[in-house]
């Protein structure tokens, strides 16, 4: 049975957990289709540094919610003007990327949009990305979503997607940047969302839309609530990598060399041209152990002359501490 599944929410923390607790629950021939839009927000991929891809500063003073997804690939901004898809089917002979996303590309042919699927998981408007997507295999059994740049708001994307800092020697996975632009940018007669979701939907074989009871919204809300809202997932799952910062201040220059886990501190060295009040070991060695949101616990000012607890975070302030 192939059945439609409509959300009927811009929740991105909701929108996830549907989708996965649909894809847990799939029994061995049903398909699942979906289409649904998330308000302002970044989804990252399951394996990449959430520091590394996104400007975490800009995203809370412009309430863009922050979301880890089950599946790999780079980091995608969404907002009211993106919409996305995904497919949950069998893994063992549909897992081909170009393939799933044939129907997505077939619609959009014939509202008159000249795209073709590109590179490993890309479909493309000349050169320009309009849809990137991603997968996720569990028991045999397949998710394949991806977005769909419709009328987005890319100044904001450009914005929240750029790193302000290096970071070195990360097993994460980045983000490969594309030129992007939206399908309404590119064609003299303007599509509403709704006039490409209708085309998209006719090309899939759906047998009936599936009515979602009030239980399984109860246990939809639970896993967003246990899961897809936490900061475990969405922030402290992250792999080693090498974090360095340098800062001039009036009293001198600081800089920190550290080697950070899961947001835990594994080693941390301090140098610069600064004047130490105390055994910078004996405060290096007490920070190995350390959550990186726990350093506002430590006096720096006992160890560096004239700084300030404040001015010490500021190196730090790539993984806004106040979250």
């Amino acid at each position: 049975m192939i059945y439609y599944l409509g959300t009927n929410s811009n929740s991105p923390y909701y929108n996830l957990a549907f989708e996965e607790y649909f894809f847990e629950r799939k029994a061995k021939d049903d398909v699942y289709i979906m289409l649904w839009q998330n308000d302002k927000s970044i989804i990252i991929g399951r394996y990449q540094n959430i520091y590394e891809e996104v400007n975490l500063n800009y995203a809370m003073a412009n309430n863009i919610h922050i979301v880890r997804r089950n599946s790999g690939g780079g980091a995608v901004y969404h907002d009211l003007g993106n919409l996305n898809y995904s497919i949950i089917t069998n893994s063992n002979k549909n897992n081909d990327i170009k393939r799933l996303s044939f129907p997505i590309i077939e619609a959009l042919k014939e509202l008159g949009f000249d795209v073709c699927f590109k590179g490993r998981n890309d479909i493309f408007y000349k050169n320009f990305k309009i849809s990137g997507n991603a997968q996720y295999i569990k028991d045999n059994k397949l998710l394949h979503h991806g977005t769909l740049l419709i009328q987005s708001d890319l100044s904001i994307l450009s914005k929240v997607l750029i790193p302000k800092v290096k970071f070195n020697d990360s097993s994460s996975t980045t983000s490969i940047r594309s030129r992007v632009c939206n399908l309404n940018e590119i064609q003299n007669k303007k599509y509403t969302i709704n006039d490409i979701k209708s085309k998209i939907i006719k090309k899939f074989p759906i047998d009936k839309e599936y009515n979602v009871s009030f239980n399984e919204c109860s246990e939809i809300k639970k896993l967003m609530d246990s899961k897809y809202k936490t900061s475990e997932w969405n922030y402290n799952k992250m792999p080693e990598f090498n974090f360095s910062n340098k800062k001039r201040f009036d009293f001198g220059t600081v800089e920190i060399n550290c080697l950070i886990e899961n947001c835990i501190i594994k080693n941390i060295e301090f140098s610069g041209d600064f004047f130490a009040l105390g055994d910078l070991e004996e405060l290096e060695r007490s920070l190995i152990g350390e959550n990186i949101k726990n350093l506002h616990k430590f006096k720096f000012e006992n160890y560096i002359k004239e700084i300030t607890s404040e001015e010490i975070l500021s190196l730090f302030e790539v993984f806004n501490l106040n979250i």
